[in-house]
């Protein structure tokens, strides 16, 4: 197989499983409507899996169509760059793989109960009187965000027609990441601005965004591609 035709075969399986992921993603989008009694301003996502709510099944199930799509997409990442040295497109799959696998792993290891919603699983998370499970899951949404932010730190020079919305939307998913970080660690407590959860759905939502950005752009790289054949 030659190199451009096997970069139009894996930027279109690429692109169809980015979008497959965006879709599986935008569940916490309804979720205020699944389950109303979370908060929207300060519960993390997660919470919406926890042992103790409702519906935890459907955003479990989602989370795990979410990121076996990332990890076929960084799959085919890989297998377009094979015979090249791991940089901005190998890494990018890496970072793929990494978040999907890490994301099947939050979806199926979840919180023992929402502390947002229940004052006793916040106390007995302070205490660290939780399950393990519990206290891996803090550990595995890191590692998805990390893995996440490769693709969106490296993949916006790569594009040709949607470049410049990738950067914007990458810069902005960069700040209020940082910014959803600052508050999970307690920084933002009691200040005008404590609505983690807030800034959480953004980063999600703009995540989602560019994931949607890089299938568009992969698509059009594809259709120019053929034409040029």
């Amino acid at each position: 197989m030659t190199g451009r035709r096997r970069e139009i075969r894996f930027r279109r399986w690429r692109s169809a499983f980015l979008i497959l992921a965006s879709l599986a993603s935008l569940t916490w989008a309804f979720a205020g409507i699944i389950n109303p009694a979370m908060s929207q301003l300060h519960a993390f996502v997660s919470e919406y899996s926890a042992r103790d709510q409702p519906w935890r099944y459907l955003f479990q199930i989602t989370d795990i169509v979410m990121g076996v799509s990332l990890g076929v997409a960084g799959v085919s990442t890989l297998a377009w760059v094979r015979q090249r040295r791991p940089q901005r497109q190998g890494w990018s799959g890496i970072g793929f793989v990494a978040g999907g696998f890490f994301s099947i792993l939050d979806a199926l290891i979840t919180m023992d109960c929402s502390p947002t919603r229940s004052p006793a699983c916040l106390a007995a998370e302070n205490a660290g009187d939780v399950s393990v499970s519990h206290i891996i899951h803090i550990g595995t949404s890191t590692i998805v965000v990390i893995g996440f932010a490769l693709p969106i730190l490296l993949l916006n020079s790569t594009m040709t027609r949607f470049r410049g919305i990738g950067l914007v939307v990458a810069w902005a998913w960069v700040f209020f990441t940082l910014f959803n970080g600052i508050g999970a660690v307690g920084w933002l407590d009691g200040t005008p601005v404590d609505y983690t959860g807030l800034w959480q759905r953004f980063s999600l939502g703009l995540g989602t965004l560019w994931w949607l950005i890089l299938a568009a752009d992969d698509i059009v790289a594809v259709r120019q591609a053929r034409t040029s054949a």
